[in-house]
């Protein structure tokens, strides 16, 4: 999880930085639903009922650009998110401001809502 030529973290430890920092025992998933258009093994996610607010997890499983449709709570979230363009940075910060979010491949993204 760190690399040993320059000690720096990769993406791996990233992800589980954004998992173990934005998701917590007794928090409450919420029905897991596939991604609109997309088989159950392309695009996980999964809702969560969180202290902070309500939060969902978007994992892109597979090597290809997918793109997820929002449903309207979820068009004004903030995101975090760890792919191919962080590469081994930390996870970039973002505001949702569509009905669509694209995912790179491989992409991890947390919403998350107040």
């Amino acid at each position: 999880m760190i690399d040993y030529n320059n000690g720096k973290p990769n993406a791996r430890y990233w992800v589980l930085k954004l998992i173990k920092d934005n998701f917590h025992a007794g928090d409450k998933l919420v029905a897991e639903k596939a991604a609109k258009g997309f088989g159950l093994s392309d695009v996980v996610v999964q809702g969560f009922i969180t202290p902070q607010g309500k939060k969902v997890l978007l994992v892109n499983k597979t090597n290809s650009e997918k793109t997820v449709t929002l449903s309207p709570d979820l068009q004004n979230a903030t995101s975090l998110t760890i792919d191919e363009e962080t590469g081994d940075d930390q996870p970039r910060a973002g505001k949702v401001n569509s009905a669509e979010l694209k995912l790179a491949p491989f992409a991890v993204t947390v919403l998350s809502l107040p």
